[in-house]
């Protein structure tokens, strides 16, 4: 019998897309991970209690199908268990739609049928994770985990205004003009961001991207060279003032190829501080608070489910080897004989 599986499905994320499709592939799902239970999970929180939940019961393998959301949930629930727990269950990714920024970095295949023998055979390789602390947007101090990344500044604002915020449509609508305005107006929010022990940045910003993988929800490939298991943080900032070469990557399209002037840095942490606030945070494409916020790293939290990596073995080539002579030292520190 193969490993247990608890399968955390939102079947109402891309718009409902990932319940028709489980519709007709949950039998083929079943087969394949039995033995294998649904926890069904509607947005973050519930999420994190299916996970944790899962785990509780003696799941071997816990798989997110959903959207950002339900893998931030996943995440979150899991991060919450004992280390030696976590570490011992294998996570795994699962698209039946379109694939997640999570799958595009593990570079899972887009089928099923693959995707499904990956899950089976439960292949890990130890990954980052990413640590959060910012204010909620009543001001109170808010701990989140983020799996594909966390952004903040005005794209981050928008966001909220339009998705989280409260009021009717002509109400977000008139906060989000009013952001747009600012930000043609050059009045940006200003930020300081500081290293483990340098200062990075401080003036005039418009967006950032804090990533441990190298997808970001609605934004694409925007961290080419992060590392999801170097224990690093990958920073991909657009300082201000505005340019017209800054509209593309605020509207989400081309972010990857940059902006006319993008900063870029690696570190352990950052600490970034709202000169002008409020600067609005998110993580994992979700809405959470407000800077000042830390990011860290976790490295090595998760044992990841992966396609099977095959290693190649390349032998040295010697163009000519060392002659020995008599009373000499051979590789080892072994002593060659006299011959007697």
């Amino acid at each position: 019998m193969g490993e247990s599986t608890c399968i955390v499905l939102d079947p109402t994320a891309h718009f409902h897309a990932t319940g028709r499709a489980w519709q007709s592939c949950q039998r083929a799902c079943m087969q394949a991970l039995a033995p294998m239970e649904v926890a069904i999970a509607r947005g973050v929180d519930e999420a994190a209690e299916a996970a944790r939940d899962g785990a509780m019961r003696g799941f071997e393998k816990i798989v997110s199908v959903g959207g950002a959301a339900t893998a931030h949930g996943v995440l979150n629930g899991v991060m919450s268990l004992a280390d030696g727990h976590r570490k011992a269950l294998k996570i795994g990714f699962l698209s039946v739609t379109r694939p997640d920024p999570w799958c595009r970095t593990l570079d899972m295949p887009r089928r099923l049928e693959p995707q499904l023998e990956i899950l089976r055979a439960g292949n890990t390789l130890p990954f980052d994770v990413g640590r959060i602390e910012c204010l909620d947007f009543q001001g109170r101090p808010l701990s989140r985990y983020f799996l594909n990344g966390a952004a903040f500044g005005i794209a981050s604002r928008l966001k909220y205004e339009w998705g989280a915020g409260t009021g009717d449509v002509f109400a977000r609508i008139g906060a989000l003009a009013g952001t747009l305005f600012e930000t043609v107006s050059r009045r940006e929010p200003w930020v300081r961001l500081e290293g483990p022990d340098e200062e990075i940045y401080r003036g005039p910003w418009i967006a950032g991207l804090i990533m441990v993988g190298r997808y970001y929800p609605g934004l694409g490939h925007v961290a080419p060279d992060a590392e999801p298991a170097d224990g690093l943080l990958d920073l991909v900032g657009t300082p201000g003032p505005l340019r017209i070469s800054h509209l593309a990557a605020l509207a989400g399209f081309g972010y990857h190829r940059g902006a006319a002037h993008q900063k870029r840095s690696r570190r352990e942490h950052f600490r970034v501080t709202g000169v002008t606030a409020p600067v609005y945070v998110e993580a994992d494409g979700l809405a959470l608070g407000t800077l000042p916020a830390t990011f860290r790293a976790v490295p090595r939290a998760l044992s990841v489910m992966v396609p099977k990596v095959s290693v190649r073995v390349i032998k040295p080539r010697f163009e000519r080897l060392p002659e020995l002579k008599r009373g000499g030292l051979a590789a080892g520190n072994l002593k060659v004989g006299s011959g007697r």
